[in-house]
Parts: C-alpha cells; structure tokens; sequence
C-alpha cells in the first residue's frame, strides 16, 4: 500500500486513519502470511466493511488498479495476483511453452496480460514492430481513472511506442492508445483495439507514448501540461529539460542494461538498445554538465528545494553525543571499536534529549517538526496533543514479553507484545553517499510511518573517505550493527593501498527483501559500487520449537533476496549461512562473532 500511496501507521494495529475514507476506522493484521486490512466505516468505498470483505495485497491491488477478480480468463490465477508478483519482481512474462510432440500444436498460454501497477520505462525505443498484444493502462489513479467522463470511449494509455518499421526509409508512427470502437449501429462495443491513427503528440513524462489528435484530448485528464509534437528525430533521447525527466533517464539506463545483459546472455543483437543506452547517457552527462554551469554562474550555491523534515532532523542530530556507557557497550557486545563509532556517528536517546525537543517549536514550524518524526501529531482519539517521540528522548523496545509475563515499573507493553521502557537506546543514523542524514533510527524501535524518522531505507556503513569507492564482493544482512562490525573488520583487513574489497549493508528486516523502496535502494548501491558478488548472510537462530514456517523463514527470505538480485542485476548471488558453533543463547549474529572472538562479549541482537 506504501508503494502506491496509502501508507499505514506501522506500530498500529487498528484505530488509525483509512487512507480512503479518512476516518479512524481501519485495521490492519496479520493472519495465514498475510497482511489483511478492512475499514469498518460503512461508507468507505473501499468496501471491506463487509463480512469476509478484507483485503490481502492482491484484493488491494485489485481495487487500486481496477483489475475485476478474474478478467474473464479461466487460469488459475487472476490478473491482480500476476500484477502481484509482478511487483514483488518474481513474474516472467516471456515464458517458454512446455514441451513440444511431432505432429502436436504448440500449447501457448492465453491468459491476457495484466497491468504491472508500475509506470513504463521513461526512455523511449528504437521503433520496432507493434506488439502482438498492447500494454494496458498505467495509470494509478482512482479505481474508475481510466474512465472517460461523458460516456465517451475508454482510454488507456500505451506504455509501449507504438511504433513500427514500414518499408519507407523513414519512421513511421501510429497511435497505439487501446480504445473501444463504435460498431456498425454507433454504439460502443466490441474488444478494444489500438487506436490506429497516425501519431502526432507526446509528454515529456511518457516520452515512449505518441497520442493522436483525439486521443491527446481524452488523455489530457491525466497529462494536462507539456504536450509537444512529436517527430522522427524523437526516437532517441536527445536532450533533458528538468529533473522528473533525469530520473526517468536514470530508470531507463538501469532497465536497458538489464535488457542488453540479458540479450547478450542469450546471444541477441543488442546494436539498438546501446544505440538508445549511449543517447540516454550522452543526455544525462549534458544536463549534469548544464547545471554545474549554472552553480557556478551561482557563486557555487546552487538554490536546492529541501524537503520538509530534514532541516528540523538534522539540527537536533547535530546536538546530539553519545555517551561513554553506550561506547563501551558497543565495545563490549558488539566489538565496535572507538574509531568506528565516531566514524558512523552514533548517538544516545537520553531522557536529557527531552529538553532540546521542546525547544524545537520556538525554532521551527509545526509542519517541518511533524513531518520530521521527532514530534507526534495531536490525537484527538485518546485525547493527546502534541508531545515529543518518547523514542529520542529515553523510550525504547526492549525484548518480547513472554506469555504471563507483566511489565514491571516504568514499562509498558505494546500492541505486538513487546516490553518498553526507559532503556536509552542508540539512536542509528542513516546517510546517503554525500554524507547527508536522511533517517534516524533507535534501535530496535521506529520512528511513525511516513515521517523522516519512521521511512525504512538501506542502511550502508561508510565515511567520507569512501567517496567512489568500490567493493567487488559485498555481504547484505540484516539489521545495521551487523553491517558496522563487517565493515569495521573489512577496512582492518584492506591491504597496503588501504582499500578494502568488501563492501557491507543492511536491510531493516528479512522480509524487507521486497519492500520497494529499500530494493531500490539495494540494488542501486550494488551498482553504485560495481559489485560482481552479493552474499545474503542472516542471523541464524534455533527455531525449532515453532511451526514450519517460522521455522525457515530465515532461509526463504535470504534465497528469494539472492535469488532476485541475481535475475534484475547479472550477478553472482550466494546465501551464507552462520555457523552453528556462533550460537550463543540460541542464535548466531556477525556482531556476537566479533565479540566473542574479540574479548567472549555476547550480543544482545
């Protein structure tokens, strides 16, 4: 639901906001390996109100991308679920038919193509031949958005070129919008077919979409600006205006060099996809060279929007220590040496914390405080105003409460079953590969969904020394402690240039594998630093006194991350599994090895 915009308070569990209806009516829980969300408002137009009317992430996706439950196909699965496990990146489109015996006709699958929910590739293509079976609609807006008002005829818009090679020297261009035609009497009826007309318009932010007259008009719902004619010379990405048009050069070189490698695996002719590749990247070189121009027509200063929530994040990062308890610990537990910890900026959620948060709205406005995190929003249900997160100034989470177990004085339980108390954890901070803070977490806590604080990222351990640095094999983990101890013990062991050869990062969780953001995030770093080897390495804890699930869900989660990177980026992708021996208490982590290696410490996880 994040990825499409209706984002859901992580540490609720019911009684928070319907991102439909906005009515504190929604919940959201866990049962059979799915997430299930229902809003008991009888006018949402959801419509999970009712019995067994509970969404999955399919019946989601099912509504968000108005996909009926079977699309009168008669296979096994709907389109939702394929547009499903299209976004969770395990769907193949192009599968091979099974087995073929002399004299029998090829069996092809029939089922038709359902919509991806993701938008199409910003680069156009070197015209080629139409596709047998048009893209369907893009669009991510309301259920009924591809609807044309007026009862005029339904509209979808291409997500290929709709382009084609006639015997003519020059390209030609038709209009490949899928539309219902009127039949013999006037009325609308009858399968939908591409629009045939010739092209004559596209939209910067669909530069591979070329719109007839009419067609242009009903589009302009949800185009309205930019429109500008469309010509042969257009095949190519020449030029880049703005900033929304470099990120969809930036998605296009990462897919087309999927594409070429692919190609390249299988022997295909790649000349036309690095024609287009090295046209995309000559652009983006020339747009980054246009705006080091005007910084420096600038006095060097160039005018950068900031987002809100990061001015208020950072100051209050900046008056933050770490205290000489929290230094020794990470020493102890977790073998993190003085020289690393400075390095990676940790710092202390002391209740002393509490005072420079309330100094904050004599410094800053409400709207940048509360998109920060630092603050919680007024809520009107339990009759709070806003108050400072407790998070930063002393609370933090600390371990699973047992079945009859009761929190003791100061402590409190939340809705997960989880003990919380004045524990003053570490407060872990997140940096992008400029050195700028772009998250703050405590540890084992986070901050509200949708804030600075509470948005999950790749966590990737590094200093200012490691300005384009590359790391030929790279160990991706779990939790950011983990990254820490093996990027601290990878730069001890670098060699006389000082270099090391491992790079380390850390995703949030296991199961964050597939979360699209922090995938985004992983693969684009993996790439950032020419890695040719990615090891998944989870902590690996006895489990078996749970069910079967539970019990492999490590293993799963860490082959489907292997096994996924290995198909979208071309690289070699192993799953490391921690020796037995590592255990202490029952589980085996890289920062309880460090320390028990070290001086026989034990982590705490």
């Amino acid at each position: 639901m994040e990825q499409h915009g209706d984002s859901i308070p992580l540490d609720k569990k019911s009684g928070f906001t319907c991102p439909f209806c906005q009515k504190k009516s929604a919940s959201c829980r866990a049962h059979r390996g799915h997430d299930w969300f229902k809003c008991f408002n009888p006018a949402c137009p959801s419509g999970t109100q009712g019995e067994k009317q509970a969404w999955d992430e399919v019946g989601y996706l099912a509504f968000k991308l108005g996909i009926p439950s079977n699309n009168g196909n008669e296979h096994r699965y709907s389109d939702a679920a394929i547009a499903y496990l299209k976004e969770a990146g395990v769907w193949r489109e192009d599968r091979l038919p099974p087995s073929i015996m002399p004299g029998q006709q090829k069996r092809r699958s029939q089922h038709k193509p359902p919509p991806s929910g993701t938008p199409p590739t910003p680069a156009p293509e070197i015209p080629t031949a139409p596709p047998e079976s048009p893209a369907p609609a893009v669009n991510e807006g309301a259920p009924d958005a591809n609807k044309v008002p007026g009862g005029q005829a339904e509209l979808e818009i291409p997500a290929g070129d709709g382009t084609k090679e006639p015997e003519a020297a020059q390209a030609v261009v038709e209009c490949n919008t899928l539309r219902v035609h009127k039949d013999a009497d006037g009325a609308l009826g009858g399968e939908k077919r591409p629009c045939g007309r010739p092209g004559k318009w596209k939209h910067p932010q669909y530069l591979n979409g070329v719109f007839c007259d009419e067609c242009r008009k009903l589009a302009e719902e949800f185009f309205p600006n930019n429109w500008v004619a469309w010509t042969p010379e257009d095949v190519l990405v020449s030029k880049i205006a703005n900033e929304d048009e470099l990120t969809g050069a930036l998605m296009a070189v990462r897919r087309l060099r999927t594409k070429i490698g692919t190609a390249k695996a299988f022997r295909k002719d790649t000349t036309k996809d690095e024609a287009l590749l090295k046209s995309v990247l000559a652009a983006i070189e020339a747009y980054e060279t246009s705006k080091k121009v005007a910084a420096a027509r600038n006095n060097g200063k160039p005018k950068l929007k900031q987002e809100l929530g990061y001015a208020a994040l950072d100051w209050f990062y900046s008056q933050l220590t770490l205290s000489a308890a929290h230094e020794r610990e990470l020493w102890v537990k977790r073998a993190l040496p003085t020289s690393a910890v400075k390095a990676l900026g940790f710092r202390s959620s002391s209740v002393a914390n509490r005072e420079l948060l309330l100094t904050m709205p004599d410094l800053f406005p409400w709207e940048e405080i509360l998109a920060s995190g630092l603050w919680l929003p007024k809520d009107e249900r339990r009759k709070k105003d806003r108050r400072p997160n407790s998070q930063f100034c002393g609370a933090g989470r600390i371990r699973k409460l047992g079945e009859k177990e009761k929190p003791g004085q100061d402590q409190w339980k939340d809705d997960d079953g989880f003990l919380w108390g004045w524990c003053e954890p570490i407060l872990i901070p997140y940096l992008d590969d400029r050195g700028k803070l772009i998250g703050l977490r405590p540890h084992k806590g986070m901050g509200t969904s949708g804030t600075k604080v509470g948005t999950p990222h790749l966590y990737v351990p590094r200093d200012n020394s490691e300005a384009g640095a590359t790391y030929p094999v790279v160990l991706v983990t779990e939790g950011e402690f983990k990254a820490a101890v093996v990027w601290t013990a990878a730069r001890a062991a670098a060699g006389e240039d000082g270099i090391a050869e491992v790079g380390a990062c850390a995703i949030p969780g296991i199961s964050f594998g597939k979360h699209f953001k922090v995938r985004e995030e992983l693969e684009d770093w993996l790439e950032l630093v020419e890695c040719k080897v990615a090891k998944v390495g989870f902590d690996d804890e006895d489990k078996s006194s749970k069910d079967l699930g539970r019990r492999h869900q490590t293993t799963i989660w860490a082959r489907f991350l292997a096994r996924s990177l290995a198909d979208k980026l071309h690289i070699r992708t192993q799953v490391c599994t921690l020796p037995k021996e590592w255990r202490l208490n029952g589980k085996a982590d890289w920062d309880g090895a460090a320390a028990q290696i070290v001086h026989g410490g034990p982590s705490d996880g």
